[in-house]
């Protein structure tokens, strides 16, 4: 006796002492995700290699800047130095881009992944819900079925019905394990470890209004658009001097006016092409907020129907197989709805890695 009340008070202190998993916000998966890359190494020594040019392009034009010579070729001297300076300069720019670029998609990749996870769980809920609701139904037509009230046909389809239910089950809880191993690997967990999320998926705040000038605030941000930037201002500069010192037909002129114009087209284009782009974001937010809007409605509707089904269930007017069907409904609805919104942050995310500093 005293044995088996050690044992009850042993496994007692087991059950109290027994851990319970950790339930991971999105801000600790990024960290940790962050910790595991060592993209953020490498884009370091690039930065560093840049800063390096750049402080051996300074101390070659504080060396050649008065080096002598006439007034015309030490303008010259002067205005290429400042020139290679600033690619320089642009190239510690571009290294410093690249780096926030990769530092946020991780946190846009950790995102997805983690909205995967979300949609996938009432995915699984969803299937297993239509699977009782086939289960149901195939029970009671093979009861039809012995009673002679269907025919073999009917049986058979329901019996069809039932077991494409339970595939569905199967695949839907097969991607559920898919994306929680691809967020595992990601943040750098065990695979064999339980992953439980502490994550509500809600809008993300966005307070910016498109303006005509945010495309210009925001050149230095994009590293294609600023490239071409520097590429366009540097031969600006140099023609400009070149403008002064030589005649439009010598070959001099000509040279520099060529490659101006090469670098101001590009960076036209470019911006035309980005500006053209930021609108068009910015009207697909509105888009997908409306449709945020339009989920809210049908979900509120499934869920109606949902708790009118559950009444109707209590009073006897319909069948357990029915209320799962309304269930299912809603669930369906829920996800719809979920997708909407992580549609929707994930062009706040694009945006906000674009427009953070605004």
């Amino acid at each position: 006796m005293l044995l088996v009340l050690g044992a009850a008070s042993f496994a007692e202190e087991a059950t109290v002492t027994a851990e319970v998993p950790q339930a991971y916000t999105l801000e600790e998966l990024v960290t940790m995700a962050e910790d595991k890359s060592q993209q953020d190494i490498l884009n370091d020594f690039k930065i560093e290699f840049a800063q390096d040019n750049l402080e051996d392009a300074i101390e070659v034009a504080e060396f050649n800047a008065y080096n002598g010579g006439g007034r015309l070729e030490t303008l010259f001297r002067m205005t290429k130095v400042h020139v290679e300076t600033f690619r320089a300069e642009s190239e510690l720019k571009l290294a410093q881009l690249q780096k926030e670029a990769d530092e946020y998609a991780i946190i846009t990749q950790v995102h997805d992944l983690v909205y995967d996870v979300k949609t996938m769980e009432i995915g699984v809920e969803a299937a297993k819900v239509r699977q009782a609701q086939a289960e149901m139904q195939y029970e009671a037509d093979l009861k039809r079925y012995e009673l002679g009230l269907i025919s073999l046909l009917d049986l058979n389809n329901s019996q069809n019905d039932y077991q494409t239910a339970q595939i569905d089950v199967m695949e839907a809880e097969s991607d559920l394990r898919d994306a929680t191993n691809q967020l595992k690997i990601k943040v750098g967990l065990d695979p064999v470890s339980e992953l439980t999320l502490d994550v509500a998926v809600t809008r993300l705040p966005f307070d910016w209004s498109y303006t005509p000038q945010l495309a210009r605030s925001v050149i230095e941000k994009d590293q294609d658009l600023y490239g071409k930037y520097a590429d366009y201002f540097a031969d600006k500069t140099l023609f400009e001097l070149t403008d002064d010192a030589y005649e439009p037909y010598d070959k001099e002129y000509k040279i520099a006016f060529y490659d101006y114009e090469i670098s101001r087209l590009a960076y036209e284009d470019a911006f035309d092409s980005f500006a053209t782009g930021l609108r068009g974001d910015f009207f697909d937010l509105d888009v997908l907020d409306m449709k945020i809007g339009i989920q809210d409605l049908y979900l509120e509707i499934a869920e109606k129907n949902h708790d009118i089904a559950e009444q109707k269930l209590a009073l006897g007017l319909i069948s357990e197989a029915d209320r799962l069907g309304e269930e299912a409904d809603y669930l369906e609805a829920r996800q719809n709805r979920l997708t909407s919104i992580i549609n929707y942050n994930m062009k706040v995310l694009a945006l906000e890695e674009l427009l953070g500093d605004q």
